[in-house]
């Protein structure tokens, strides 16, 4: 009867590792955050190896017990493993499949002084209207608001509160034709 006991109390553990580990892709799908899981996985199989010790001091520790608390184990430590992402590195075009965590950007300056940061889309973009002056560093030409406003540009300027770091985002499509 005891050990019929522990192999339910086992059963409900691997049950409820499965609904977890469910719930848990769920959210993985999503893009959320998954340290909660993490955190009741890593526990749970903590637990279970735990418990082992009093049922192996008090003589209680069978073959089936055995077995179903390491399958409870092995189940939250996949748990455990899934929480987990492997990124992959994407090539200059991409495969399209994952996204990418990355963002290049470079500092553009304009007359003399840094004037902000531009990603790489911009860059290009900033590149390919003739926006920028060919020297070592990344300058804008002095007329570059008028000059891209003629070629269906919108360059903005976004700063933080204190003024110390700026975001440049070029708006519109507008592809110069050779």
């Amino acid at each position: 009867m005891q050990e019929t006991l522990a192999l339910v109390l086992f059963a409900c553990f691997f049950v409820g590792t499965l609904i977890e580990i469910t719930l848990m892709l769920g959210r993985k799908r999503q893009g959320l955050g998954l340290d909660r899981f993490r955190l009741v996985f890593f526990f749970m199989a903590s637990l279970m190896l735990v418990c082992l010790l009093p049922l192996w001091i008090f003589f209680k520790l069978t073959t089936a017990i055995w077995v179903s608390d390491l399958t409870v184990v092995l189940a939250n430590l996949i748990g455990f493993g899934l929480t987990y992402t492997r990124e992959r590195r994407q090539g200059e075009e991409g495969d399209g499949d994952g996204e990418d965590r990355s963002v290049r950007a470079y500092a553009v300056y304009f007359q003399g002084k840094q004037l902000g940061m531009v990603t790489r889309e911009g860059f290009e973009q900033l590149l390919s209207n003739d926006l920028l002056k060919k020297q070592r560093t990344v300058e804008l030409l002095d007329d570059y608001q008028e000059k891209a406003r003629r070629q269906g540009l919108k360059v903005m300027i976004y700063q933080n509160k204190d003024g110390s770091q700026r975001l440049i985002k070029i708006e519109g499509s507008a592809l110069r034709a050779t």
